[in-house]
């Protein structure tokens, strides 16, 4: 068994014997060798759109829903927002309903506006949504919405969902 001892290596010592090999031969030679170590920065994308109803809970993960009994067409509002890290340029909503409901529900977005609750109009561009709908929402804004219930005879109840596909968001 044998047992090396490793000395302490100065790189001023070191210098100096190259210097002076290279000073006696004549000749010089060069060895370059480097590390490049940089840092990668992971981020990660997230893309989501959550319900906010007007009392201003947050539906996160859930359906905004409504059970009522009322023989005449009525409105709730709300927002879509969207709580993801990147840009949404459409969303992707759901309308259910169950009970003896007469009609159709309807969502609807006050783009570049607001729903007026007091004369149920809206102060920019309508738009129905409905299915895969182009809706676009900068990370953190929020698009006003009208839930339209219409009459029910006993008890009914309408449900709006939004999800969002990551082909729906925008890589900023």
């Amino acid at each position: 068994m044998t047992t090396s001892t490793r000395l302490p290596v100065r790189p001023g010592v070191v210098l100096g014997v190259v210097l002076a090999a290279c000073a006696l031969t004549g000749t010089a030679h060069a060895v370059a060798d480097a590390d490049a170590v940089a840092d990668t920065q992971v981020v990660s994308a997230k893309w989501a759109a959550t319900l906010v109803r007007s009392d201003g809970t947050v539906l996160t993960g859930s359906a905004w829903g409504a059970t009522y009994s009322n023989l005449n067409t009525s409105y709730l509002y709300g927002s879509v927002r969207n709580t993801g890290t990147l840009p949404l340029t459409a969303q992707t909503y759901a309308l259910s309903t169950s009970g003896l409901v007469l009609g159709t529900p309807a969502a609807t977005a006050c783009v570049n506006g607001t729903w007026q609750q007091a004369t149920n109009t809206c102060t920019g561009t309508q738009t129905t949504l409905s299915g895969a709908t182009a809706l676009p929402i900068a990370v953190g804004a929020a698009v006003s919405v009208r839930l339209t219930l219409p009459p029910t005879l006993l008890s009914g109840t309408v449900s709006l969902s939004v999800s969002v596909s990551r082909s729906q968001a925008r890589t900023p």
